[in-house]
């Protein structure tokens, strides 16, 4: 992780019918993203924030974060999206662990992802961070 980089944050976890019936403001749970496995199906996962100041992501990270709703999953990126290009990397599975099916690619740089659908009940996030 090099100057600015390393901020991955907002990462926004919606069932898209349950989003389309609230319509009174409420706040999302928020989840530092750790080796764990959650229940809920709406919230925001933020970065581990265990790098310098506490506002990053820290070198040498490899955390696996499990969303297990029982049905479809959708992901969708608010900005900032920032992962140093070409040396740390989230991905996705459609699954409760990485042996499960890969959604679309490994994402760096920052450019967010498109929205990423799980159709399994269960989806697993995989990110790893490198060594500086």
């Amino acid at each position: 992780m090099t100057g600015n980089m390393g901020s991955l944050r907002h990462i926004v976890v919606l069932l898209p019918a349950l989003w389309a019936l609230r319509t009174d403001a409420q706040e999302l749970p928020e989840f530092n993203m750790t080796d764990t496995t959650v229940t809920i199906c709406k919230g925001i996962l933020l970065d581990s924030e265990e790098g310098l100041g506490g506002n990053t992501y820290a070198n040498n990270e490899d955390y696996t974060f499990t969303i297990d709703a029982g049905s479809t999953i959708t992901l969708t990126f608010n900005p900032p999206f920032c992962l140093e290009e070409g040396f740390d990397f989230i991905s996705f599975h459609d699954g409760l662990d990485t042996n499960a099916p890969q959604i679309g690619p490994a994402y760096s740089g920052i450019v967010p992802p498109p929205p990423i659908t799980a159709y399994s009940g269960a989806l697993t996030v995989h990110f790893v961070s490198d060594h500086s």
